[in-house]
């Protein structure tokens, strides 16, 4: 059996730092506060929907044509996730990339990963 929110989470924790850190590196400051209105939206309406927005338009910041591809890993994982979005890791993702601190942003994304895995939100799905 192939448990697939594994392999998600193994995609997630290697690309989304990266796209984290291309983004405080590459936004400008229209797209940063596209990502703040982001934010708020989903501080507002803590919805899955609202998260697989931010999570977009994070990625999509990050300037990689092919980032709106794996982008779609990053929303399925978030439609399986038994908990609640991880708000404060997001604030914090976003200060760092508004204030184009690419190690901080980096690590936000490694630490709301990490967290989410720890917190085991998600229920194994596996194919045989």
């Amino acid at each position: 059996k192939v448990d697939i929110s594994q392999q998600i989470f193994d995609i997630r924790i290697a690309l989304e730092p990266a796209m984290a850190a291309l983004a405080s590196s590459r936004a400008s400051v229209g797209d940063k506060q596209a990502l703040q209105g982001s934010l708020r939206a989903l501080q507002a309406d803590p919805t899955a929907a609202q998260e697989q927005a931010f999570m977009r338009c994070l990625y999509q910041l990050s300037g990689n044509a092919f980032a709106a591809t794996a982008s779609h890993l990053a929303c399925w994982d978030i439609d399986q996730r038994q908990t609640p979005p991880p708000l404060l890791a997001y604030a914090a993702l976003t200060a760092a990339i508004s204030q184009s601190a690419t190690v901080a942003a980096r690590q936000c994304a490694v630490d709301y990963l990490m967290q989410g895995l720890s917190d085991n939100s998600h229920e194994g799905r596996s194919f045989d």
